[in-house]
């Protein structure tokens, strides 16, 4: 039976450093990837957060304007009782008084 003798090349301390320096600049790139994903998940949840808080003060602005408005009608409707008795009042010619309906 013949022997069959593999030889493998061997490592050169040049080799080794290059796959050294490979190891560290993928552990580097890998720390930057978590760091990127981690500040982006960051980001999002702030503008999600963000987004709520301006949801509550657009409700309390547009309820606020609704009671204004709802105001506005309810002291329109007075002024306009007012000018209606205004004219309900009126001048007798050739008198100084006034004769209410």
């Amino acid at each position: 039976m013949p022997l069959v003798v593999k030889s493998y090349p061997q490592e050169t301390a040049q080799s080794a450093a290059d796959a050294q320096e490979d190891r560290r600049e993928k552990a580097d790139t890998d720390a930057w990837t978590v760091r990127i994903g981690k500040m982006s998940i960051a980001i999002g949840a702030l503008t999600i957060l963000i987004l709520i808080v301006q949801a509550i003060v657009f409700w309390l602005q547009a309820r606020r304007l609704r009671d204004t408005v709802d105001e506005m009608k309810r002291h329109a409707s007075h002024e306009l009782r007012a000018y209606l008795a205004i004219e309900d009042v009126k001048y007798v010619r050739g008198k100084n008084s006034v004769r209410v309906r």
